[in-house]
C-alpha cells in the first residue's frame, strides 16, 4: 500500500504547484482556469463585485458586462454551491435503481465518471439484464453525468492502489486516484473503499447524503432513503436515525 499512497502524495504536491502557477495575477487579463468538464478542480464560486471567482481554486469564469439583478440571483443560486464529485460504480447503480440520478444537479454537484466506472455500469450489453445500466448510459449521453479521463499520473496511482490495496476493484482505484490528485470529494458505498479513502485523507460522501440534499420534496426524499435502506439491508436503528434526519427532528 505504501507505494500507492506515496505516489498519490507526490502527485498532490505537484498538483498544488500547478494550480498556483495557473492562477492569474491580480487585476490582470481574463480569468482563465481548467475546463470544468475536465473535472480538474472543485468549483466553489461566490459573488465578488461583477465577477464570479473561485473561493479556493483558480479563477474559472468572468463576466465582462455588469449583471442585472436577475442574473445576480441566478449566479448566487447556481455557482455558490457547485462542487465536482468523483462517483464510484456502487452508489451510481443504487441511485439509478431509485430513479434518482437527478439528485446531483438538484444538489448543485457535478458528478464525474471515470472510464472504468462507466464500463462497470453502462457498457453495451448490460441494459439487456439491468435496466439501471440504460438509465446511466442515457444520463451520460445527456450530460447529467460527466465523463472524465484520467491523466497519466492518475492512471499510475490507480494501478498502484489496485495492486497494493487488497479488495479494491479497478473502478474504485480510478475514483480514489482521481479524487486524491484533484482534491475532490468522492461518492462511495463499499466499506473497503471508504476505509481506503479516509486513510488517504479524502472527503467521502454517501448516497444517503445525496438523496437528502438533492430531493427537495420531503416525502419523496423519505421514500427514496427508505428504499435505499431496504436495498442495502440497513440496520433498523440506522433507518430510524435517517428518518429523524429527514424529518429534521435531530
Amino acid at each position: 500500500m505504501g507505494g500507492g499512497v506515496a505516489a498519490m502524495d507526490a502527485w498532490r504536491r505537484q498538483s498544488r504547484v500547478d494550480v498556483k502557477a495557473r492562477q492569474p495575477a491580480r487585476g490582470g487579463g481574463p480569468l482563465l482556469g481548467p475546463d470544468p468538464r475536465g473535472g480538474d478542480h472543485r468549483i466553489r464560486e461566490r459573488r465578488d463585485g461583477q465577477r464570479l471567482v473561485s473561493k479556493d481554486r483558480p479563477r474559472l469564469q468572468t463576466t465582462a458586462a455588469p449583471l442585472d439583478a436577475c442574473s445576480c440571483l441566478v449566479a448566487q443560486r447556481i455557482y455558490c454551491y457547485t462542487t465536482q464529485v468523483m462517483v464510484d460504480a456502487s452508489p451510481l447503480i443504487y441511485l439509478a435503481k431509485l430513479d434518482a440520478l437527478d439528485v446531483f444537479g438538484l444538489a448543485g454537484h457535478v458528478p464525474l465518471i471515470t472510464p472504468e466506472v462507466e464500463r462497470e455500469t453502462a457498457r453495451p450489453g448490460l441494459a439487456y439484464r439491468f435496466p439501471d445500466a440504460l438509465m446511466i448510459a442515457e444520463a451520460l449521453r445527456d450530460g447529467v453525468l460527466v465523463r472524465t479521463e484520467l491523466s497519466e499520473q492518475e492512471r499510475t496511482v490507480a494501478s498502484q492502489l489496485g495492486a497494493e490495496a487488497g479488495g479494491l476493484d479497478a473502478g474504485e482505484s480510478e475514483v480514489l486516484a482521481a479524487a486524491g490528485a484533484r482534491e475532490l470529494p468522492v461518492l462511495l458505498h463499499e466499506r473497503r473503499a471508504i476505509r481506503m479513502a479516509r486513510s488517504l485523507g479524502l472527503e467521502t460522501w454517501s448516497p444517503v447524503r445525496l438523496l437528502i440534499e438533492g430531493t427537495p420534496d420531503r416525502e419523496l426524499s423519505r421514500t427514496r432513503v427508505l428504499e435505499f435502506a431496504r436495498m442495502v439491508q440497513m440496520r433498523f436503528e440506522d433507518v430510524e436515525a435517517l428518518v429523524r434526519r429527514i424529518e429534521g427532528t435531530t
